[in-house]
């Protein structure tokens, strides 16, 4: 049994149905109780009161991995620092102790590249020391730290994955799944009938498709303790996008299966960082014959793009 935390989120839920799909018993740990009828087909739901001790106990009962995918997001890191630093850190803490506690076997921390700096500017593999000092990255790190010490006591086969942008139409009911950079630029094409970009465009991202980051984890589910050992892997396509490179590939979607054009518009002012390259190194997980597919990319991009389309234009 596997219990995903963060089950009701934008990748928790995602990941629950494409475990469930590949034969697996699933169970969703959410905070959100008013939402928990919503998708039962995915596997039972625990309500997790991460500030009890026995609600935690309770949400570990009967596991034997565990996918810590809750968190809160940039923008609310930002907002309120101390919560972010209380949860994404802390709360990561106590739940290893109620896992170790019930027996649980693997952890899984779903952590993100921008640990590593702001922007993300040069080589960045797993041996990089991060830098970023956001409330979101910083807190992030925390999780790590405390996923790393605890899970290493209690003698936990862990992994923390530091994983790139990801983008794709699995299940998008949450309206924070709009903020992300490929998500929020397929919208503004079907909605507005343009893209806007308000960030340096410059800037390179890596971007990876929902579906190769669950078929990932899928797969590390059975090779952690097995043939992959505890530690930090960089998640992502090893591909370095600018923003408006990946803002044209969306025009071109539009273009190709729809007929549409949006109109790029974007202001140079706004390009405030020096020009620098990308390297986020996934070597690490290619050498476990891993890692995301170009058939993915277009599939989930064809897929986002068609989404938006049906909803918002």
């Amino acid at each position: 049994m596997i219990l995903i935390t963060g089950g009701l989120g934008y990748i928790g839920l995602a990941l629950a149905s494409a475990l469930t799909k590949a034969g697996r018993s699933v169970i969703l740990g959410t905070r959100k109780i008013n939402r928990t009828q919503v998708i039962s087909e995915f596997g039972q739901i625990r309500i997790i009161n991460w500030h009890d001790a026995e609600s935690l106990l309770a949400a570990c009962s009967g596991v034997s991995q565990i996918i810590h995918a809750s968190g809160i997001n940039a923008a609310d890191c930002s907002s309120d620092p101390v919560a972010a630093l209380a949860f994404n850190g802390l709360a990561t803490g106590r739940l290893i102790e109620a896992a170790a506690d019930r027996g649980v076997r693997g952890f899984i921390y779903l952590s993100t590249a921008h640990v590593y700096a702001e922007p993300l500017i040069g080589k960045f593999d797993e041996e990089t020391c991060p830098r970023n000092l956001s409330p979101y990255a910083s807190s992030n790190y925390a999780g790590e730290i405390l996923t790393r010490q605890l899970c290493e006591k209690y003698n936990l086969h862990y992994l923390v994955l530091r994983v790139s942008n990801v983008f794709g139409s699995a299940l998008l009911s949450q309206s924070s799944a709009w903020n992300l950079l490929v998500n929020n630029l397929c919208r503004q094409a079907a909605e507005t009938g343009e893209i806007r970009l308000r960030s340096d465009v410059r800037i390179c991202r890596d971007i990876i498709p929902m579906r190769s980051l669950c078929s990932v984890i899928n797969s590390l589910l059975d090779m952690l303790g097995n043939k992959v050992s505890s530690g930090v892997i960089n998640v992502g396509s090893g591909e370095a996008r600018s923003i408006l490179t990946i803002a044209q590939e969306v025009q071109k979607v539009f273009t190709d299966r729809f007929n549409l054009l949006p109109s790029l518009k974007f202001d140079e002012s706004t390009n405030v960082y020096p020009a620098g390259e990308l390297y986020f190194s996934v070597e690490k997980l290619s050498n476990y014959g891993l890692g995301a597919s170009k058939q993915d990319h277009y599939m989930e991009l064809n897929d986002l793009s068609a989404y938006c389309i049906k909803v918002f234009s």
